[in-house]
């Protein structure tokens, strides 16, 4: 079997599976239920899993058949998010009826079942694979305890603003979480939380270092926290306060410094306004955790710096209309994205240059999945 696997799913109701050389589909498996909103493969490659509505299927890529060799029939809803545990032993999944589920593999039935209050539109693994990260259409991000199925810990976002892509970057110091304003052209804004001391602290120092150019805060208005200006309410936090600040006091003297609980975290660190011109429909850490990539019906693909402050790296551009979805190769080296404009691309992460173009779909590409793990 070839060393990469490379997969985009299309509103035409097709999986197609390509050759990163020469570009050419090798394999078209359909699905006719619905659209595909998101894939996975298994780290062995031997299958990859499909979420649509409101049905999950998983096929075999080892062989030529089409039919799904599992259907996972459980949701009520619009699948919106699909992955592997690490070992393939179980699959997780989101979907707008509110639901996380756990998916055993090895006697297929739903093994967790973890009810939210508000439609799921993201979905990942920490990367102990021990907590999922959801991001909801209430804005919040929450934190759940996989072997309890309790909930660990719930932010809001941003007011009034659906929380649309989450990811966690694989070192486990960093969450973003995007949001779409729906005002000022549908502008875009990232969140970056902190997940460990040693996040924050960094980025604190960078910032006192690297103090933002006129012309950027110009453009970009950005927002930054610390745990004391995080308002928490028991395992509740607001991003942002719920009511209208009082004018800032006098100064008190330092107090001891206090150990922090174990709801401390996340800590909203950064916000990034305006971060895209468009909507912004995913995000993604690079696996070396150097990179964030967000995508957006602005047409554009934007990489951000995470050692420099989450400033832009590169502006990638070549697409024609939304991008829906991009994966990272595993080296980080390399970035495929899924568009619209019926095209997925291959882009060097180093350069920007769009060495690859694969077509073949009909219609929208709405995701892609990539694994070339050696």
């Amino acid at each position: 079997m070839s060393n990469v696997v490379l997969a985009t799913a299309s509103y035409d109701n097709t999986i197609c599976l390509w050759h990163p050389n020469n570009c050419r589909c090798t394999r078209t498996i359909p699905h006719p239920d619905s659209q595909v909103n998101r894939m996975s493969i298994t780290l062995d490659k031997t299958r990859i899993a499909a979420a649509g509505n409101p049905h999950i299927r998983v096929f075999d890529l080892m062989s030529a058949r089409t039919a799904p060799v599992l259907s996972l029939d459980g949701h009520k809803a619009n699948v919106t998010a699909v992955g592997f545990q690490r070992e393939s032993k179980w699959l997780f999944s989101g979907s707008e009826d509110c639901t996380v589920k756990i998916w055993d593999l090895r006697a297929p039935g739903i093994q967790r079942d973890i009810k939210s209050t508000a439609p799921i539109n993201s979905v990942v693994l920490s990367p102990d694979q021990q907590q999922v990260y959801c991001a909801d259409q209430d804005g919040r991000l929450q934190i759940w305890d996989l072997k309890s199925a309790t909930l660990m810990n719930e932010v809001y976002v941003e007011r009034d603003a659906a929380a649309r892509a989450v990811t966690v970057c694989s070192t486990g110091d960093w969450c973003a979480v995007t949001t779409n304003t729906g005002y000022a052209d549908n502008a875009g804004n990232i969140h970056i939380f902190a997940l460990t001391p040693r996040a924050l602290t960094a980025f604190q120092q960078h910032k006192a270092h690297h103090p933002p150019t006129a012309a950027a805060a110009a453009s970009t208005a950005v927002a930054t926290a610390s745990p004391q200006q995080t308002l928490a309410r028991g395992t509740t936090v607001y991003a942002y306060s719920p009511t209208p600040a009082p004018a800032p006091a006098p100064a008190p003297a330092p107090a001891p410094a206090q150990p922090q609980k174990a709801n401390a975290w996340p800590v909203l660190a950064h916000t990034i306004r305006g971060a895209h011109a468009g909507y912004i429909l995913q995000a993604v850490f690079s696996p070396d955790s150097e990179t964030l990539a967000t995508t957006s019906s602005d047409h554009t693909v934007k990489l951000w710096s995470t050692s420099r402050g989450f400033v832009v790296d590169k502006v990638l551009q070549l697409h024609q209309r939304w991008v829906w979805d991009c994966a990272f190769s595993d080296d980080s080296a390399f970035l495929v994205t899924g568009s619209s404009d019926g095209s997925a691309r291959l882009w060097n992460r180093s350069t920007g240059d769009s060495p690859k173009c694969f077509q073949g779909h009909h219609k929208a590409i709405s995701c892609v999945a990539l694994n070339d793990r050696e």
